[in-house]
């Protein structure tokens, strides 16, 4: 290999992105049982109270086995002061899962098609969504891997979807709409956008790193979007990001180098480090 893959995992600050599936805690000396468990909150937050000074390994794992299947286990020293002596002074567990999310939002793309405003080919707050459409992932070969509709507001969201080693196509339903394009915002791995990324944006704060730090060179690019406008009003345009004022939005990936997104299981415990 010409470089090896960056392995480390970032915190995004919260739950959100796992709030589909419930966390759990164990805490055990190396190579022994586990002698305390918790449960998390809906935050991600878990205590374990009257912990023995030493060492430890802490494993957190999940309801759905998402969590890399057999759980993510961490080094702990529990000690007087230090993080995770107190609720404000929380210690910071960041996790990954094996599978990804995919999220997603069907719209009518209305307006005059400036940047930054509705017609512009990106979901935005003031545009309406489009219910009941259907909203299908497939294999390369084209059977269907994963079905769904959208909800009221045009939103479609797949969770525990992997790409079995290949690519999968997202696809919208036409019958009722032309699709005039489709707006992606990937996941380049590293600190999550409004944590240590890139700025806030309320999309993807927390969910995703937007920006690519090292992208492809020019002369091999693929145009990311081509978009035809016609004189009919009704349009509408499948979409990976949904408006400014939802965050609901991201790829996850499969993989612990490209997110570690949002169980930041924290200890608060007076005990613990």
């Amino acid at each position: 290999m010409s470089r090896t893959p960056d392995q480390r995992i970032y915190s995004s600050g919260d739950y959100s992105a796992y709030g589909f599936t419930q966390c759990y805690v164990g805490m055990s000396p190396p190579d022994s049982a586990d002698f305390a468990f918790a449960k998390c909150d809906p935050d991600g937050n878990f205590v374990l109270e009257n912990v023995p000074t030493g060492d430890y390994k802490l494993t957190v794992f999940d309801q759905w086995n998402d969590l890399l299947v057999d759980g993510l286990v961490s080094p702990i020293h529990v000690g007087a002061g230090g993080a995770g002596t107190s609720a404000a002074n929380a210690l910071v567990f960041p996790v990954t899962q094996w599978r990804t999310n995919v999220y997603t939002r069907t719209f009518l793309d209305v307006g005059d098609g400036t940047a930054g405003s509705a017609g512009d080919g990106v979901s935005q707050p003031g545009e309406p969504g489009l219910p009941l459409v259907a909203t299908n992932v497939r294999y390369r070969d084209g059977s269907f891997g994963f079905f769904n509709n959208t909800d009221l507001d045009g939103y479609a969201g797949f969770n525990e979807v992997f790409p079995f080693l290949n690519w999968l196509v997202v696809e919208t339903d036409t019958t009722r709409f032309k699709s005039i394009g489709t707006h992606v915002i990937y996941d380049a791995g590293g600190p999550a956008d409004a944590f240590g990324g890139a700025a806030a944006n309320g999309v993807t704060d927390g969910l995703a790193n937007s920006i690519e730090q090292n992208s492809l060179l020019t002369d091999v690019r693929v145009p990311a979007r081509a978009t035809a406008r016609t004189p009919p009003v009704r349009r509408a345009t499948a979409s990976l990001a949904p408006p400014a004022s939802q965050r609901v939005v991201s790829t996850r990936p499969a993989t612990p180098r490209k997110a570690g997104r949002a169980c930041s299981a924290r200890t608060a415990s007076s005990s613990s480090p």
